[in-house]
């Protein structure tokens, strides 16, 4: 009886240690950190706590990390008592602080005998190095913690399924492993809830209070690591108040306890509960017309460059399994996954309604993500009904021969853009997609996210797929500017006459009048790709901006084409230079002639 025991708990810790293992192997495979600014602070405020022994970011004023003043990095704000803070919410850097304890040693092991400063554009690699681990180690503890959840209540091979559909054929993949965006913090803390639950439901005295106050701590946690997320934890203890009764101050007690250290913070530098957001938004973040939320609904949904079935049409079959989960509504974990489940509609109801519904310059759904531990969970009661049919019927074999096919595409679709630098790289170019004017980028089906991903990644692997560009071609490259067409479709005049900080789209109509063929940028060749570049001069003939117009198409010699782009005016009023250049990205300009440089 020993024996089989101690079987049983090492298989226990065995096949978790595996998931673990593979999970964090597989998001530290592609070798690069897929962020933006918002991941900024919450990778550097552990480090400047242990070097600086400060929470004061002030020490990044005009750095490289924010190279032109607090105004100019959004990721940074003033705060009411003077320094500089975090725009986000801390909870993230307090769920990975003992992981960068352990980077701040290596860190520091590394650089004995030489003073460190993480301001540096040195330190740079090591803080991507370090966030890239943060959010591995987290993303795959939500993964582990996701499968022993799983476990409990499921089968092994249902729980295993599960599983992988939510590591590697949702965002959890392309975005919580990536970069230290709040939602995997989010995610991780939203699973052990779960988990805590789950247990409860199956514990008595003693042992059902310790679940519930650690499930207490994860929702007064869950706000200071990201605010919309607090709809989990409402869901969490109106569960909790219903099914347990006066034991529900088990878990409401510690919520308000372990809020307090983000309540604390926002509280000192904001002076108010909701923090940096209050300095950002000084109007609301919401719009509450039917327009807006059917756009972003649908958007949400079914966008070619944003739309969650798009990117995961396994998500689908958690709609199946939420009736599965109606069917056994009179049990527990059901009553408890319910909660979740309608806590999940609010949410991402309330982010149709969200001003920046998309999610800013980030790869796929992003604002989904935190929704995608419940959804995978519930996916796993349709795989346990589905295991539970006759595997003889043609009906069987057609259902399992979907979800094999929606299981491969979603896993396709993470991992092309998880190999390539699609994401925010795709917004700026060929203009930018955030603008509100610009949102039809979203939509378009020709170079979506995912077509110029896997375009990327075809390249990336298949080295043969890539045109070859020498320098020879650079010496033959010859081109010509025919006409600039201005917002509404209207003839540039020189000089330029704009509104401070004004930013426009331009489209140049252009000729290739060289021996060999140009590249455009739905080739995704980054490098060989052929641009024009448009340096702005004020009128003290000093450069101002420098903007790149993309090739809409790669014309041969003598063929006609198009190239667009956006340009960015300085904030001061005035008449300004544009001067037009081109260029073979990566490696250098045509040769000088008349046409190849060309004034306006």
């Amino acid at each position: 009886m020993r024996k089989f025991l101690l079987a049983s708990r090492t298989h226990r810790f065995f096949e978790p240690s595996i998931i673990f293992l593979i999970c964090t192997l597989v998001y530290l495979a592609n070798n690069q950190t897929i962020g933006a600014g918002d991941t900024y602070p919450n990778s550097l405020l552990a480090f400047n706590l242990l070097e600086n022994h400060t929470l004061d970011l002030d020490i990044f004023r005009n750095t490289v990390q924010c190279p032109l003043g607090a105004k100019s990095c959004y990721y940074f704000v003033e705060g009411i008592n003077g320094h500089l803070s975090s725009l986000y919410p801390i909870g993230t850097a307090i769920l990975t602080f003992p992981v960068y304890i352990v980077c701040f040693v290596i860190v520091k092991i590394l650089h004995i005998g030489v003073p460190l400063d993480i301001t540096s554009v040195h330190f740079e690699y090591y803080r991507s190095i370090c966030e890239k681990i943060a959010a591995t180690i987290v993303t795959s503890l939500t993964v582990v913690t996701f499968y022993i959840c799983s476990r409990i209540k499921f089968s092994p091979s249902v729980s295993k399924l599960s599983t992988f559909i939510f590591a590697f054929a949702t965002n959890t993949w392309m975005t919580s492993s990536q970069a230290l965006w709040h939602h995997g913090a989010s995610n991780l803390v939203v699973i052990l809830i779960v988990f805590c639950l789950i247990q409860t439901n199956r514990s008595n005295n003693n042992v059902r209070v310790m679940y519930m106050v650690l499930a207490g701590i994860g929702c007064g946690l869950l706000p200071g690591i990201r605010p919309t997320s607090i709809v989990f934890s409402i869901a969490a203890i109106v569960y909790s108040l219903f099914i347990y009764r006066s034991y529900f101050i088990f878990i409401l007690i510690p919520s308000l306890i372990s809020s307090l250290p983000c309540l604390i913070w926002n509280i000192y530098y904001f002076g108010n509960l909701s923090g940096g957001y209050s300095v950002v938004f000084n109007t609301s973040p919401y719009i509450f017309t039917l327009s807006h939320f059917t756009t972003a609904f649908l958007g949400t949904f079914i966008s070619p460059s944003k739309g969650l079935l798009i990117f995961s049409p396994v998500v689908l079959y958690s709609l199946l399994g939420l009736n599965v989960v109606f069917r056994n509504r009179s049990g527990r974990d059901e009553k408890m996954i319910a909660c979740m489940a309608i806590a999940s509609t609010i949410l991402l109801t309330s982010y149709c309604f969200y001003v920046v519904w998309w999610g800013g310059a980030s790869c796929g759904p992003r604002f989904a993500t935190d929704i995608l531990p419940i959804l995978c969970f519930i996916i796993g009661y349709y795989l346990d009904y589905l295991k539970n049919l006759s595997d003889s019927s043609s009906n069987y074999r057609f259902k399992i021969s979907i979800l094999t096919s929606l299981i491969i595409i979603s896993f396709a679709i993470q991992f092309i853009n998880v190999s390539s630098y699609i994401g925010s790289n795709w917004f700026p170019a060929p203009y930018n997609a955030e603008m509100h004017n610009n949102l039809d980028r979203l939509w378009q089906l020709k170079d979506s996210q995912i077509e110029r991903a896997a375009k990327f990644t075809l390249h990336k692997y298949v080295p043969s797929s890539t045109p070859r560009i020498t320098s020879n071609d650079l010496a033959q490259s010859a081109g010509s500017i025919v006409d600039i067409i201005a917002p509404n479709d209207m003839p540039l005049v020189a000089p330029l006459s704009v509104k401070h900080s004004s930013i426009i789209i331009l489209k140049l109509q252009l000729i290739n009048l060289g021996r060999t063929q140009m590249h455009g940028y739905q080739e995704v060749l980054v490098t060989g790709e052929t641009r024009i570049r448009g340096l702005l001069y004020d009128q003290n003939n000093k450069v101002v901006g420098e903007n790149r117009f993309y090739l809409m198409n790669s014309p041969k010699p003598q063929e006609l084409s198009e190239a667009i782009g956006d340009i960015r005016f300085p904030q001061k009023s005035g008449d300004y230079r544009l001067v037009f250049s081109f260029i073979i990205e990566g490696m250098g300009e045509f040769p000088e002639t008349k046409t190849n440089y060309q004034t306006y």
